[in-house]
């Protein structure tokens, strides 16, 4: 006999026409309590907009200081309801829009309850805006828990679990902590949403999520798996996101002009943050299985960008092939000018323990710092920089100096253009390290190479040197190099290019065999003035020094096309310049002595 005092009472509270069906009383616990069947609730112009077959309302005695209908609990059961975004972004709720004329009231009256829970429930999602299509959410069960204190602070504490209709077999579960009171001031709120994903694909839900504008510039376009994603918001923005995933088949895009990237497998801990200062991307624990058999375990790092346009990246892993990582460099934010020629060395070979820090923008690097054990080391050579390849050893850089300490077995050296051949090394063991300086007229670099032993079935011997790169004249060199075990058979190795063809097929063709010791090696001046001669090839001290010095012995030489060979020969080698000059010490010529 009260249904319609009551229903002209919620019409009232509401500011919406609202009728009742049937309405059965009693008492829970203190609180008077009222069993509602058939609640029609009507929009501004007067159209039925959501019906409620089953609702339970537990009145609270706060709504006498309240001075409106305050509930302690309000259920509504198997409800139907339909949420569509216009075009122009307008949100109805059951053909309620919820700004504009409208006016939010039953929203808003409802967020004041201390607590209401809608249960089993169907929701339909219509994105107008996306042109996307409908989007049904099934078995939906929504509780938004309010006590008195809380509401004072805006706060709601929300939960809702729901079975959508593509993407997964297994039910969405969302909480969401809250701060807000009207729904119609929606850019106000502010708050952090939780979210649990099992075996879903995630693809599925694009027409619906952009995840571009979450985490751009990285963009999700397929993976399949799990996840547990919590966001931050405020000012109708994403602020950060942290999620635990475990994907499988993903395929991403990470930067705007780059190919996707595919990933047979990707778990870990992701995190990224968006704020005045610039977004930041963290991982931590991350696994990498990508499709061309690249392997990455326990990678931890972050990457920062700024609007000024300033880059960090930092990161450490464990293990790292280098020929697996080629085609994915083009993802990381390297300048353009280092990447071109890093990937022009085609790097190869494992690299341990890694640790790289890197701070620059678009066009440059301003600090560096990378530390890491290596095996199986090796790169193209390129312009002037020597080739190598089955390095072994552990290097210590950064922007300003570094150390690499060689243990390497069965390697190779390329030092194009000036050898005609790569060098073997049987052992290359040794330190190289370098500084840096800023001077008036710009940047030196010194290199200093101690104690670099070499050994193969050459010869074995030890090298000092240091490499000043000022910018003049191509920089200056001072090597010394002392060697023995030599063989001759291999010294075509050794010739450098600059002798000239003419010279070099001799030395090929004529120096058939013989052994070589106390080799000694000088290259002292500035590269550009290399062999250190005058105009009439005359020896310049002034300009620098290149000598080789050798004992040969038991050698075998034809000296030309036609001549007798001489064997058992002893000789001092000599190359100073750009002459040659051998002093025979003994020989036999027709097996007699000749010397």
């Amino acid at each position: 006999q009260y249904k319609d005092k009551i229903a002209t009472f919620a019409s009232s509270a509401a500011k919406q026409k609202v009728e009742i069906g049937n309405i059965k009383a009693n008492w829970q616990g203190f609180n008077p309590h009222l069993t509602i069947a058939n609640i029609d609730i009507y929009d501004v112009e007067n159209r039925p907009a959501l019906t409620l077959n089953n609702t339970d309302i537990a009145f609270s005695w706060l709504s006498i200081p309240l001075m409106e209908p305050h509930l302690a609990d309000l259920t509504i059961r198997a409800p139907e309801l339909t949420i569509r975004r216009d075009a122009s972004g307008n949100i109805f709720i059951a053909g309620i829009n919820t700004q504009g004329q409208s006016k939010p009231d039953l929203p808003n009256w409802l967020l004041r309850q201390n607590k209401f829970e809608i249960q089993n429930a169907k929701l339909i999602w219509l994105d107008e805006m996306r042109n996307a299509p409908a989007l049904s959410l099934d078995k939906l069960n929504l509780q938004v828990v309010s006590p008195t204190w809380k509401s004072l602070l805006k706060n709601h504490r929300i939960t809702l679990s729901a079975l959508p209709s593509v993407g997964t077999n297994n039910p969405i579960h969302i909480s969401a902590d809250v701060y807000g009171n009207d729904v119609s001031r929606i850019a106000e709120w502010h708050g952090s949403v939780d979210a649990q994903l099992k075996e879903a694909d995630l693809a599925a839900f694009k027409p619906w999520l952009d995840y571009a504008s979450l985490t751009h510039p990285m963009d999700l376009h397929a993976g399949v798996g799990s996840a547990n994603v919590k966001l931050q918001f405020a000012n109708q923005q994403v602020q950060s996101m942290s999620s635990s995933v475990s994907l499988n088949n993903v395929k991403m895009q990470i930067r705007t002009h780059a190919e996707p990237v595919l990933l047979n497998q990707l778990a870990g801990d992701i995190g990224w943050k968006n704020n005045k200062t610039g977004q930041k991307i963290n991982v931590e624990h991350l696994t990498l299985e990508a499709s061309n058999g690249l392997s990455l375990k326990e990678v931890s790092g972050n990457f920062t960008d700024t609007p000024q346009g300033n880059r960090s990246l930092n990161f450490k892993l464990a293990s790292l092939d280098l020929t697996k990582i080629k085609p994915y460099l083009v993802q990381l934010p390297i300048p353009a000018e280092p990447l071109q020629k890093l990937t022009s060395l085609s790097p190869t070979g494992q690299l341990d323990n890694l640790v790289l820090r890197w701070d620059g923008n678009k066009s440059e690097t301003k600090t560096y710092q990378i530390s890491t054990q290596f095996r199986g080391l090796g790169i193209t050579a390129h312009e002037k920089i020597p080739g190598f390849s089955n390095l072994t050893g552990e290097i210590d850089a950064n922007q300003n100096s570094g150390k690499i300490a060689l243990k390497s077995a069965k390697a190779l050296l390329e030092f194009k253009e000036i050898l005609r051949w790569p060098i073997p090394a049987n052992k290359l063991e040794g330190v190289i390290s370098w500084n840096i300086t800023e001077k008036s007229t710009g940047k030196e670099t010194k290199i200093q190479a101690s104690n670099i032993a070499i050994s193969n079935p050459h010869l074995s011997g030890n090298i000092n040197a240091t490499y000043l790169m000022d910018g003049k004249k191509g920089g200056l060199l001072d090597i010394k190099g002392k060697f023995g075990n030599g063989n001759a058979k291999f010294a075509p190795f050794y010739y450098p290019t600059m002798l000239g063809k003419p010279t070099l097929h001799w030395l090929d063709t004529s120096i058939l065999s013989g052994r070589a010791e106390d080799i000694n090696l000088i290259v002292k001046g500035r590269l550009a003035d290399f062999p250190f001669v005058d105009k009439q090839n005359n020896l310049d001290a002034k300009l620098g020094l290149f000598r080789v010095t050798a004992k040969v012995s038991n050698s075998t030489l034809e000296y030309g096309l036609g001549w007798p060979l001489i064997e058992g020969l002893g000789l001092d080698l000599l190359f100073e310049g750009k002459r040659m000059e051998l002093n025979a010490n003994t020989c036999l010529l027709y097996t007699s002595r000749c010397v």
